[in-house]
């Protein structure tokens, strides 16, 4: 779900308020929205100026139904005391959202923890996803930061043995540690080598009962690797989330 603005140039995502969305990239495109309107000097809650303009009350009025439009109920309610006043409506949204609460830590972490892949995805979208979990569990401070010997085996362990990358994956968890960039390349180049082949085999069969199995397979399967590294990160993840 989605709203174009008038001026083409930005998709604004709704913002749900749940505990796994993305507060910070969010808050970018509105703020991005917000520049192309020259709304923005009325909203940044990092200023205190005052604007003269003549048409002030239509800007106003503008602004905060931007806001509004890309808010869903949960949100939405957080800011409607500052109904008219979009700046005061933005601090209310990243006192509420912007802070790095246990609750949103939790999320984050599980997520990451719970993670899986299927053969239908792309590798390097799926290690997209992973990179702004990273990213945003960075933004949180340093002290909720995933150490990087953590990385390469989270992305290792959301492989299942059904997958036609659990050999390689497989393989990498008997050698030496590597980065999560060399891991992610490893298995982005395996998958560019045989990946379309076992996407075609899953367009073909999308119909058949056999295909559905398979993808149920996929989604439920946990080996015991899986099942023993996240048991392992159990207290560490535990430790990360209440710090």
């Amino acid at each position: 779900m989605s709203n174009s603005e008038q001026d083409g140039t930005m998709q604004l995502k709704v913002f749900h308020g749940k505990a796994t969305d993305d507060y910070h990239t969010w808050r970018v495109r509105l703020r991005a929205c917000l520049r192309a309107k020259k709304l923005w000097d009325l909203c940044d809650p990092c200023k205190q100026t005052k604007s003269s303009s003549s048409d002030l009350g239509n800007k106003l009025e503008e602004a905060t139904d931007i806001i509004y439009r890309a808010l869903d109920d949960a949100p939405l309610r957080v800011v409607i005391s500052a109904d008219g006043k979009p700046r005061e409506m933005l601090k209310l949204l990243d006192e509420r959202f912007a802070s790095c609460r246990p609750t949103n830590r939790m999320a984050l972490l599980e997520t990451l923890y719970n993670k899986k892949y299927d053969d239908s995805q792309n590798m390097s979208t799926f290690v997209d996803e992973f990179t702004s979990l990273f990213a945003r569990l960075e933004a949180m401070g340093e002290e909720v930061k995933l150490p990087e010997s953590h990385k390469s085996p989270l992305l290792l362990a959301s492989i299942p043995d059904s997958s036609f990358l659990s050999s390689t994956a497989a393989a990498l968890r008997t050698q030496e540690l590597k980065s999560f960039d060399a891991t992610a390349t490893i298995l982005i180049d395996e998958y560019q080598a045989r990946g379309p082949k076992v996407l075609g085999n899953y367009r073909k069969n999308a119909s058949g009962k056999g295909s559905r199995q398979t993808m149920k397979a996929l989604v439920n399967h946990e080996d015991s690797y899986n099942s023993s590294f996240r048991h392992m990160d159990e207290k560490t993840l535990a430790a990360i989330a209440a710090s």
